[in-house]
């Protein structure tokens, strides 16, 4: 049913679903009392400014991460055959990884927010690469515009 859909739909359903997934990890590990989150928007708000906070994580960052969160692990798994499950798995692991600076709440979470991406990434692909990068890319800049929003208007 998904495939019938346009592609903006698509793109907005999958940035619902890592979004929706986000906040689901973020209320289940919250009694674990991380407190990374408080620090990475403390960082954000003091360190770089809210204006280059945006264009980091809503502009620069989910292109890097589509190609070296999404794309490569993917592709590296297609070309070794592995199976979708275990493709899934790498890309999550290695989206996860990336984000080990920001604290143990922020790779809870990114490990799943990675698996929504990678499966846009697998889903799409199937029609075009372009097409795989460009909604991956889309969605990922979607979800973190609405998380970012969310840290300022938290801490005002």
């Amino acid at each position: 049913m998904l495939r019938r859909w346009p592609e903006w739909a698509q793109t907005l359903f999958f940035a619902g679903a890592a979004l929706f997934l986000n906040l689901v990890i973020g209320f289940m590990i919250l009694p674990l009392d991380f407190t990374d989150a408080e620090d990475f928007k403390n960082q954000i708000k003091q360190e770089q400014g809210v204006i280059a906070g945006l264009l980091v994580v809503v502009i620069a960052g989910p292109m890097m991460e589509t190609a070296v969160g999404q794309f490569l692990p993917l592709f590296f798994a297609k070309i070794v055959r592995r199976k979708r499950t275990t493709q899934l798995l790498w890309a999550s692991i290695w989206f996860a990884a990336l984000h080990v600076a920001n604290g143990p709440a922020h790779v809870i979470q990114t490990f799943f927010v990675g698996w929504i991406f990678a499966v846009c990434f697998l889903f799409c692909w199937s029609e075009s690469w372009f097409k795989a990068v460009r909604v991956t890319y889309i969605a990922h800049a979607l979800h973190n515009a609405v998380v970012f929003i969310l840290f300022l208007v938290s801490t005002a």
